[in-house]
Protein backbone atom coordinates (compact mmCIF):
# COMPACT_ATOMS: atom_id res chain seq x y z
CA UNK A 1 0.00 0.00 0.00
CA UNK A 2 2.93 2.32 0.65
CA UNK A 3 4.58 1.36 -2.82
CA UNK A 4 1.24 2.20 -4.38
CA UNK A 5 0.44 5.56 -2.18
CA UNK A 6 4.12 6.40 -3.38
CA UNK A 7 3.37 6.02 -6.93
CA UNK A 8 0.30 7.81 -6.84
CA UNK A 9 1.73 10.62 -5.24
CA UNK A 10 4.35 10.60 -7.83
CA UNK A 11 1.63 10.18 -10.54
CA UNK A 12 0.10 13.26 -9.59
CA UNK A 13 3.25 15.72 -9.81
CA UNK A 14 3.88 13.95 -13.20
CA UNK A 15 0.93 15.58 -14.31
CA UNK A 16 1.86 18.76 -13.53
CA UNK A 17 5.14 18.37 -15.35
CA UNK A 18 2.85 17.46 -18.14
CA UNK A 19 0.54 20.57 -18.18
CA UNK A 20 3.72 22.55 -17.81
CA UNK A 21 5.47 21.35 -20.56
CA UNK A 22 2.82 21.54 -23.02
CA UNK A 23 2.40 25.25 -21.95
CA UNK A 24 5.96 25.94 -22.45
CA UNK A 25 5.67 23.92 -25.82
CA UNK A 26 3.14 26.70 -26.94
CA UNK A 27 6.01 29.59 -26.50
CA UNK A 28 6.38 31.27 -30.30
CA UNK A 29 10.16 31.52 -31.95
CA UNK A 30 12.29 33.98 -30.81
CA UNK A 31 15.83 35.04 -31.79
CA UNK A 32 16.95 32.48 -28.85
CA UNK A 33 14.94 29.68 -29.69
CA UNK A 34 14.30 29.88 -33.97
CA UNK A 35 12.60 26.51 -34.16
CA UNK A 36 10.65 27.39 -30.93
CA UNK A 37 10.06 25.49 -27.68
CA UNK A 38 8.29 22.42 -29.54
CA UNK A 39 10.78 20.21 -27.32
CA UNK A 40 10.25 21.30 -24.04
CA UNK A 41 7.60 18.87 -24.11
CA UNK A 42 9.71 15.95 -24.90
CA UNK A 43 12.03 17.21 -21.77
CA UNK A 44 9.30 17.29 -18.97
CA UNK A 45 8.11 13.58 -19.96
CA UNK A 46 11.93 12.73 -19.78
CA UNK A 47 12.13 13.98 -16.27
CA UNK A 48 8.66 12.27 -16.00
CA UNK A 49 10.15 8.81 -16.36
CA UNK A 50 12.77 8.85 -14.26
CA UNK A 51 10.41 10.18 -11.75
CA UNK A 52 8.76 6.98 -12.01
CA UNK A 53 11.76 5.17 -12.42
CA UNK A 54 13.33 6.72 -9.07
CA UNK A 55 10.79 8.00 -6.86
CA UNK A 56 8.02 5.34 -7.97
CA UNK A 57 10.08 2.18 -9.00
CA UNK A 58 13.53 2.39 -6.58
CA UNK A 59 11.53 3.01 -3.49
CA UNK A 60 8.83 0.25 -4.09
CA UNK A 61 12.04 -1.87 -3.94
CA UNK A 62 13.51 -0.80 -1.43
CA UNK A 63 10.18 -0.77 0.70
CA UNK A 64 9.56 -3.95 -0.42
CA UNK A 65 13.00 -5.41 0.33
CA UNK A 66 12.32 -3.81 3.79
CA UNK A 67 9.61 -6.03 4.39
CA UNK A 68 11.65 -9.16 3.34
CA UNK A 69 14.58 -8.00 6.43
CA UNK A 70 12.11 -7.16 9.09
CA UNK A 71 8.46 -8.77 8.59
CA UNK A 72 5.25 -7.06 10.06
CA UNK A 73 1.94 -8.45 10.70
CA UNK A 74 -1.01 -7.04 8.03
CA UNK A 75 -3.21 -4.03 9.13
CA UNK A 76 -6.37 -3.07 8.51
CA UNK A 77 -6.46 -5.24 5.09
CA UNK A 78 -9.78 -4.98 4.60
CA UNK A 79 -9.47 -1.40 3.98
CA UNK A 80 -6.82 -1.83 1.77
CA UNK A 81 -8.66 -4.49 -0.39
CA UNK A 82 -11.15 -1.41 -0.79
CA UNK A 83 -8.94 1.26 -1.26
CA UNK A 84 -7.05 -0.94 -4.17
CA UNK A 85 -10.21 -1.73 -5.55
CA UNK A 86 -11.25 1.86 -5.77
CA UNK A 87 -8.20 2.59 -7.83
CA UNK A 88 -8.66 -0.37 -10.12
CA UNK A 89 -11.84 1.00 -11.24
CA UNK A 90 -10.55 5.23 -11.39
CA UNK A 91 -7.19 3.75 -13.33
CA UNK A 92 -9.74 1.71 -15.37
CA UNK A 93 -11.57 4.76 -16.16
CA UNK A 94 -8.51 7.16 -16.73
CA UNK A 95 -6.86 4.67 -19.46
CA UNK A 96 -10.28 4.15 -21.10
CA UNK A 97 -9.91 7.65 -21.98
CA UNK A 98 -6.18 7.27 -22.92
CA UNK A 99 -6.95 4.75 -25.17
CA UNK A 100 -9.29 6.94 -26.64
CA UNK A 101 -7.23 9.55 -27.46
CA UNK A 102 -4.54 6.88 -28.83
CA UNK A 103 -7.18 5.03 -31.19
CA UNK A 104 -7.86 8.69 -32.96
CA UNK A 105 -3.96 8.23 -33.87
CA UNK A 106 -2.90 5.53 -34.01
CA UNK A 107 -4.86 3.64 -37.26
CA UNK A 108 -4.58 -0.25 -37.53
CA UNK A 109 -1.17 -0.01 -36.07
CA UNK A 110 -1.09 -2.43 -32.85
CA UNK A 111 -0.62 -0.45 -29.18
CA UNK A 112 3.06 -1.53 -29.10
CA UNK A 113 3.51 -0.14 -32.65
CA UNK A 114 2.10 2.84 -32.01
CA UNK A 115 4.13 2.88 -28.61
CA UNK A 116 7.19 3.01 -30.89
CA UNK A 117 6.03 4.77 -33.58
CA UNK A 118 4.53 8.02 -31.68
CA UNK A 119 5.76 11.44 -32.05
CA UNK A 120 3.24 12.86 -28.77
CA UNK A 121 5.03 12.23 -25.55
CA UNK A 122 2.63 12.78 -23.82
CA UNK A 123 0.30 10.08 -24.62
CA UNK A 124 3.31 7.67 -24.45
CA UNK A 125 4.08 9.32 -21.21
CA UNK A 126 0.59 9.09 -19.47
CA UNK A 127 -0.34 5.55 -21.69
CA UNK A 128 2.71 3.82 -19.67
CA UNK A 129 1.98 5.61 -16.71
CA UNK A 130 -1.43 4.41 -16.33
CA UNK A 131 -0.63 0.84 -17.60
CA UNK A 132 1.75 0.88 -14.91
CA UNK A 133 -0.58 2.15 -12.55
CA UNK A 134 -3.53 -0.57 -13.46
CA UNK A 135 -0.81 -3.45 -12.93
CA UNK A 136 0.52 -2.04 -9.68
CA UNK A 137 -2.63 -1.79 -8.31
CA UNK A 138 -3.56 -5.92 -9.67
CA UNK A 139 -0.43 -6.86 -8.15
CA UNK A 140 -1.13 -4.72 -4.84
CA UNK A 141 -4.62 -6.08 -4.61
CA UNK A 142 -3.25 -9.80 -5.40
CA UNK A 143 -0.15 -9.19 -2.37
CA UNK A 144 -2.61 -7.97 0.64
CA UNK A 145 -5.12 -10.71 -0.70
CA UNK A 146 -2.84 -13.35 -0.76
CA UNK A 147 -1.25 -12.37 2.98
CA UNK A 148 -4.44 -12.17 4.10
CA UNK A 149 -5.47 -15.54 3.52
CA UNK A 150 -1.92 -17.16 4.57
CA UNK A 151 -1.16 -14.99 7.12
CA UNK A 152 2.44 -14.73 5.48
CA UNK A 153 3.63 -10.90 5.36
CA UNK A 154 6.41 -11.91 2.44
CA UNK A 155 3.30 -12.08 -0.07
CA UNK A 156 3.49 -8.32 1.07
CA UNK A 157 6.64 -7.92 0.37
CA UNK A 158 6.93 -9.56 -2.72
CA UNK A 159 4.14 -7.44 -4.07
CA UNK A 160 5.80 -4.19 -3.49
CA UNK A 161 8.92 -5.21 -4.91
CA UNK A 162 6.93 -6.82 -8.19
CA UNK A 163 5.36 -3.21 -8.50
CA UNK A 164 8.71 -1.71 -8.43
CA UNK A 165 10.02 -4.09 -11.32
CA UNK A 166 6.79 -3.14 -12.93
CA UNK A 167 7.25 0.72 -12.66
CA UNK A 168 11.12 0.38 -13.74
CA UNK A 169 10.27 -1.34 -16.64
CA UNK A 170 7.77 0.71 -17.79
CA UNK A 171 10.54 4.02 -16.48
CA UNK A 172 13.04 2.57 -19.13
CA UNK A 173 10.68 2.37 -22.04
CA UNK A 174 8.97 5.41 -21.89
CA UNK A 175 12.62 7.00 -21.17
CA UNK A 176 13.95 5.39 -24.58
CA UNK A 177 11.34 6.94 -26.44
CA UNK A 178 11.38 10.10 -25.14
CA UNK A 179 15.68 10.00 -25.71
CA UNK A 180 14.85 9.58 -29.14
CA UNK A 181 12.99 12.53 -29.69
CA UNK A 182 14.70 14.64 -27.67
CA UNK A 183 17.77 14.00 -30.36
CA UNK A 184 15.88 14.56 -32.70
CA UNK A 185 13.22 12.36 -34.90
CA UNK A 186 11.52 12.32 -38.28
CA UNK A 187 7.87 12.60 -38.32
CA UNK A 188 5.55 10.01 -37.71
CA UNK A 189 6.15 7.17 -40.51
CA UNK A 190 2.61 7.23 -41.44
CA UNK A 191 2.94 11.01 -41.60
CA UNK A 192 5.87 10.82 -43.52
CA UNK A 193 4.49 8.31 -46.11
CA UNK A 194 1.85 10.32 -46.39
CA UNK A 195 3.83 13.74 -47.09
CA UNK A 196 5.61 11.29 -49.98
CA UNK A 197 2.49 10.23 -51.60
CA UNK A 198 0.86 13.61 -51.40
CA UNK A 199 4.02 15.56 -52.88
CA UNK A 200 4.09 12.93 -55.45
CA UNK A 201 0.78 13.85 -56.34
CA UNK A 202 1.61 17.51 -57.38
CA UNK A 203 1.10 18.25 -60.87
CA UNK A 204 4.47 20.31 -61.53
CA UNK A 205 6.42 17.74 -59.74
CA UNK A 206 8.37 14.93 -61.72
CA UNK A 207 9.93 13.02 -58.61
CA UNK A 208 10.85 13.19 -54.96
CA UNK A 209 14.89 12.93 -54.53
CA UNK A 210 14.75 13.54 -50.95
CA UNK A 211 12.47 14.22 -47.92
CA UNK A 212 13.51 15.00 -44.69
CA UNK A 213 11.26 15.68 -41.80
CA UNK A 214 12.04 17.08 -37.93
CA UNK A 215 9.64 16.62 -35.43
CA UNK A 216 9.22 19.47 -32.51
CA UNK A 217 6.02 18.82 -30.20
CA UNK A 218 3.38 19.00 -32.64
CA UNK A 219 5.37 20.69 -34.98
CA UNK A 220 6.83 19.31 -38.08
CA UNK A 221 9.95 21.12 -39.99
CA UNK A 222 9.61 19.44 -43.60
CA UNK A 223 12.80 19.83 -46.35
CA UNK A 224 12.36 18.24 -49.87
CA UNK A 225 14.56 18.25 -52.62
CA UNK A 226 12.63 18.03 -55.89
CA UNK A 227 12.59 17.62 -59.20
CA UNK A 228 10.45 19.67 -61.26
CA UNK A 229 8.46 19.13 -64.58
CA UNK A 230 8.25 23.27 -65.60
CA UNK A 231 11.13 24.10 -68.17
CA UNK A 232 11.24 28.18 -67.16
CA UNK A 233 12.31 29.70 -63.78
CA UNK A 234 8.51 31.49 -63.40
CA UNK A 235 6.49 28.02 -64.29
CA UNK A 236 9.17 26.65 -61.76
CA UNK A 237 8.16 28.95 -59.08
CA UNK A 238 4.69 28.63 -59.64
CA UNK A 239 4.74 25.33 -59.09
CA UNK A 240 6.82 25.14 -55.86
CA UNK A 241 4.48 27.98 -54.18
CA UNK A 242 1.33 25.79 -55.27
CA UNK A 243 2.95 22.63 -53.88
CA UNK A 244 4.29 24.58 -50.70
CA UNK A 245 0.41 25.91 -50.33
CA UNK A 246 -1.29 22.44 -50.92
CA UNK A 247 1.33 20.69 -48.22
CA UNK A 248 0.47 23.26 -45.70
CA UNK A 249 -3.35 23.21 -45.95
CA UNK A 250 -2.98 19.36 -45.91
CA UNK A 251 -0.65 19.36 -43.13
CA UNK A 252 -1.20 22.45 -40.37
CA UNK A 253 1.29 20.57 -38.30
CA UNK A 254 4.23 21.71 -40.61
CA UNK A 255 4.83 24.97 -39.59
CA UNK A 256 9.17 25.28 -41.41
CA UNK A 257 9.09 23.89 -44.87
CA UNK A 258 12.12 24.59 -47.33
CA UNK A 259 11.65 23.14 -50.98
CA UNK A 260 14.72 22.68 -53.17
CA UNK A 261 13.69 22.38 -56.78
CA UNK A 262 16.06 20.35 -59.67
CA UNK A 263 14.59 20.90 -63.53
CA UNK A 264 13.83 18.36 -65.73
CA UNK A 265 16.24 16.86 -68.26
Amino acid sequence: MLAEAIHSFADSGNQLLLLWGIKQAKRPPSPDYPLGWGKAIYFWSFIVALVLFSLGGLFSLYEGWHKLAQPEPLKYAWAAIGILVFGLVAESVSLRACLHEVNKVRGERSLWRWFRDSRQSELVVILGEDLAALLGLALALIAVSLTLYTGNPVWDALGSMSIGVVLIVVAILVGIEIKALLIGQSADPVVEAELRDFLQKQPGIEKIFRLLTLQLGTSLMVAVKAKMKAESADEMVADINRAEAAMRAEFPEIQWLFFEPDVAD
